[in-house]
């Protein structure tokens, strides 16, 4: 009976275990891979507009996709983010998937940011991913991660987004994919060599 009971107990204990480590790896984000079709979840902010693909993508059967439509007077920047609850000291991790079919010539690079809100919505901290991704680049797995969220942290933007120089005409053409993004509450090194990602 006593083995039994300490058999029984260990069991309990692996469970618990497991369980806890599912939890430690649940995706905060809603609609992370835009397969309702819209950008249900997401604000779409800047920038010519954000548009779900259902022609390109990374898995399922959508994306979401943005387009680089003005350099003239200004440097172009456009955003697709989520804000979700984060305590200050709380590690995070985000990631999602990039494909971009713009002109080798372009500068224009599409990269992952995580921000940091206070309880009045500003910006306390941000970390810029700055292996972004240009050109014509197949899918990418682009990560961004932080041990502790500052103090005064009550809450994490992540963004998808795309930027250009003022006056770089050669952004004009092309797109940027985004697809199966992830939001964690965990510290988690890049699982690329950054060679590989710039």
């Amino acid at each position: 009976m006593k083995k039994m009971y300490m058999v029984f107990a260990g069991l309990a204990v692996c469970v618990s275990l497991i369980a806890s480590s599912w939890a430690s790896d649940e995706n905060l984000l809603d609609n992370p891979g835009f397969e309702d079709g819209e950008l249900s979840y997401w604000t779409d902010a800047y920038g010519a507009g954000a548009e779900t693909s259902d022609s390109v993508y990374h898995s399922g059967s959508a994306s979401v996709s943005t387009y680089v439509n003005n350099v003239t007077d200004r440097e172009y920047w456009t955003q697709i983010y989520q804000d979700k609850d984060l305590s200050a000291g709380e590690s995070i991790y985000g990631s999602i998937y990039i494909k971009t079919t713009m002109s080798p010539e372009a500068g224009a690079k599409a990269g992952l940011m995580l921000q940091f809100m206070d309880d009045t919505d500003n910006v306390i901290g941000s970390s810029v991913n700055t292996r972004a991704v240009g050109g014509s680049t197949d899918w990418r797995l682009v990560e961004v991660s932080y041990k502790s969220a500052p103090s005064g942290t009550t809450k994490v933007r992540l963004s998808a987004d795309l930027w250009a120089a003022k006056g770089d005409d050669s952004s004009l053409t092309g797109n940027a994919y985004f697809d199966d993004a992830s939001l964690i509450k965990k510290y988690q090194e890049a699982s690329l060599p950054s060679s590989l990602l710039n």
